[in-house]
């Protein structure tokens, strides 16, 4: 740089001495240089000439041009620069031109030629430099820019700038994403900064209208929008950035996949003060309002030392009024995942403290909700929700309460209350837990759930116990038959470990005038593509005349059944080996009828054809019979159910022996069936439209 400065030292000297003789012999003198830089700014292959007016020997005209010039925070430096001054004064010391043309290589402005003046001081390589009303974007840019020994100092005015035109010249010198994002609309931008290699200042004034910007795929999307921001901003050297940034939106709509907010009704405001070093961001304040809606209150301090720390931080948001949030934020995402028309009222206020321990705690109060399909609501939810992050720590209960509730529309709850802590990775119940359903009641005795951080070491544990609930009011809940009986039970745990649910105990189920015991229930990877579950079943005393009056269409049935459905295989829900059997209950004093309709249901299990000779020539004579016994079992294994019934018959097995007067023998020949056969047969008879696994969501 010394050696350039000299060369055009010693070119302006021996000028001088040219213009100082009687006698000019000299009309152009050129000067290159590789590069040329000062504070804040570098130049290469510049090249500098300095013409004479033949007829004014006292004028002097200059152009200036350079292949690059590059200034400290461009991405890319400046192309084909090139500035003709026609009116040139100079000294020893100093270049001026109070009136030049400046070209630049490319499309950066909207006209070739723009306006400026310069004046550039030889000794300590200080520059002044002024661009006046330059076409640009469709609008107009002023800028004026110093550099010296002492500093620099800028100042940029753009008026009226179209953004989609300034982002497409814009975005090869800032790096800005103008493949990713479009944007449009209107900004008239005011910058001012100065600064030097210790401290810099900077402070940005920024009014956008009717803007909007989109994304590639439309997953983000703006329209209409009116911002306001303003940025004080100090640093640089061995200082850290500080500053204040405010943001002021009027307006606009916003889509951001899956949230659309509509914002014409109320003005967003967002103010942060924050403090950066290349080790850490201190935010001293941060604080988003959106009025009657959402109100957010931070400080925060990250380290970026090694990998990125949270070693501070405070969060408190309040939502006053959750049906305008609902409104706001939540709408759109609902609807889009098929929970339209949601109602809610109530709010909700949370405070996050974060330093050596993590602490939330979440209050709500007169929360109520209630979907446009009425099949789920929830009334008058209030309680405290709280979590600490050391799992010893006891003064951090937690606790809700709600008035009614409701799921499937007519499955009622009553008003139930619960005491619970959640600390580290566990849930613990802290007292029994009474939830009121239809005319009976769900308690749950204890509850534990570890390691919820991590699936695969999840562990919890629950003892509950149902008291009796009408089965009647339970199946017409769920939209079924109006079964008859109750559904009781004890269950002192069901325990969840190594992807295994396994229950201790037996859920009783008190139906058709009998009892329905589940034991021994482990169920298998329940979170996987392919659970498995393993049960064993028994049934007592079951009253075919109660079950076959809810399922009228199979045809009537007297009597009593007992049996048993032994070491039950699924997988992935689908039966693939059990033992099953359901007969006639011995010594059961119910009368014994069957019919006609029934005994044709039941001859189908065979294959057809299987009411025998002798049964079928009375079969159109009477609607109902008489039988000693009726049974039906099957045992599957590989696919295959492998048949039989009350007792052996010639050749086959009786489904249903006849005893009495009349009597009827339902014989089954078919020792062996496909299971995919059988459940078609089984649909027919009962009338099932579809046989499929449940769904575990």
């Amino acid at each position: 740089m010394k050696t350039c400065l000299s060369r055009l030292k010693g070119l302006l000297f021996i000028w001088g001495l040219c213009l100082s003789s009687t006698v000019s012999a000299l009309e152009l003198m050129r000067l290159n240089l590789e590069q040329a830089a000062g504070t804040g700014w570098q130049a290469k292959g510049v090249e500098l000439s300095i013409r004479l007016d033949a007829q004014h020997t006292d004028r002097l005209s200059l152009q200036v041009s350079a292949a690059q010039l590059q200034f400290t925070g461009l991405a890319k430096p400046l192309q084909g620069v090139n500035i003709d001054c026609p009116v040139f004064q100079q000294s020893a010391q100093w270049i001026r031109c109070q009136k030049a043309s400046l070209k630049l290589g490319g499309d950066l402005f909207d006209q070739q030629t723009a306006t400026i003046r310069f004046n550039y001081n030889l000794s300590d390589a200080s520059l002044e430099f002024a661009l006046t009303k330059v076409a640009f974007a469709s609008g107009q840019l002023s800028a004026t820019a110093n550099t010296g020994k002492n500093g620099w100092q800028v100042e940029l005015n753009a008026k009226q700038l179209a953004l989609d035109k300034a982002q497409q010249r814009l975005s090869p010198l800032f790096d800005l994403p103008a493949d990713t994002y479009q944007a449009s609309g209107e900004a008239t931008l005011k910058l001012t900064a100065h600064g030097n290699d210790k401290n810099q200042v900077a402070n940005i004034s920024l009014d956008v209208q009717k803007a909007g910007f989109s994304n590639a795929d439309g997953s983000q999307v703006g329209e209409g929008l009116t911002l306001q921001l303003n940025a004080d901003l100090t640093g640089g050297g061995d200082k850290a950035w500080q500053g204040e940034v405010s943001l002021q939106h009027q307006g606009g709509e916003v889509f951001v996949d899956p949230i659309y907010l509509d914002l014409t009704e109320h003005e967003l405001t967002l103010n942060t003060v924050f403090e950066w070093s290349q080790q850490q961001l201190r935010l001293r304040s941060v604080q988003f309002v959106h009025p009657a809606v959402l109100f957010f209150n931070a400080q925060a301090t990250f380290d970026f030392s090694k990998e990125f720390t949270v070693k501070q931080l405070q969060v408190a948001a309040n939502m006053p009024d959750l049906g305008r949030l609902y409104h706001a934020y939540l709408q759109n995402w609902l609807d889009s995942n098929g929970d339209k028309g949601l109602g809610m009222t109530g709010s909700i206020s949370t405070r996050v403290d974060w330093g050596k321990a993590i602490q939330v705690r979440s209050e709500l109060s007169h929360i109520s909700l209630e979907n446009a399909d009425k099949t789920y609501g929830l009334a008058d939810l209030n309680g405290r929700l709280q979590w600490h992050s050391d799992s010893t720590n006891q003064n951090y209960p937690s606790f809700l309460y709600w008035q009614s509730a409701y799921f499937a529309q007519n499955l009622t709850l009553g008003s139930s209350e619960v005491h619970f802590a959640v600390r580290g990775a566990q849930v613990d119940l802290l007292k029994p837990w009474f939830i009121p359903i239809l005319d009976g009641a769900l308690q749950v005795n204890s509850l534990q759930l570890r390691n919820l951080s991590d699936m695969a070491q999840l562990q919890g544990e629950i003892g509950s116990r149902i008291w009796p609930v009408s089965m009647q009011a339970l199946s017409t809940a769920f939209g079924g038959p109006a079964l008859q009986g109750q559904l009781a039970g004890n269950i002192p745990s069901i325990r969840y470990q190594n992807g295994q649910v396994e229950i201790g105990g037996a859920l009783q189920i008190n139906v058709f005038d009998g009892t329905i015991n589940i034991q021994s229930l482990v169920l298998e990877q329940p979170f996987s593509n392919s659970p498995r579950l393993a049960a064993d079943v028994s049934l007592d005393r079951i009253n075919l005349g109660t079950l076959t009056g809810v399922f009228e269409q199979f045809g009537a049935i007297q009597g009593e059944v007992s049996g048993y459905m032994r070491q039950v295989r699924l997988l992935n829900w689908q039966p693939v080996a059990f033992d099953a059997f359901v007969g006639t209950t011995p010594n059961s004093k119910e009368p014994k009828n069957i019919s006609q309709k029934a005994v044709n249901n039941l001859s189908s299990l065979g294959g057809g054809g299987t009411v025998n000779a002798i049964s079928r020539s009375v079969l159109n004579l009477f609607d109902s019979f008489s039988y000693e016994k009726l049974g039906w079992g099957c045992r599957l294994q590989n696919g295959v159910c492998e048949m039989r019934g009350a007792a052996t018959a010639p050749n086959g097995y009786y489904i249903v022996k006849g005893g009495g007067l009349p009597s009827i023998n339902v014989i089954g020949y078919n020792q062996k069936v496909d299971w995919p056969e059988l459940l078609i047969r089984l649909k027919r008879i009962t009338q099932v439209k579809d046989i499929s696994a449940p769904v575990i969501e």
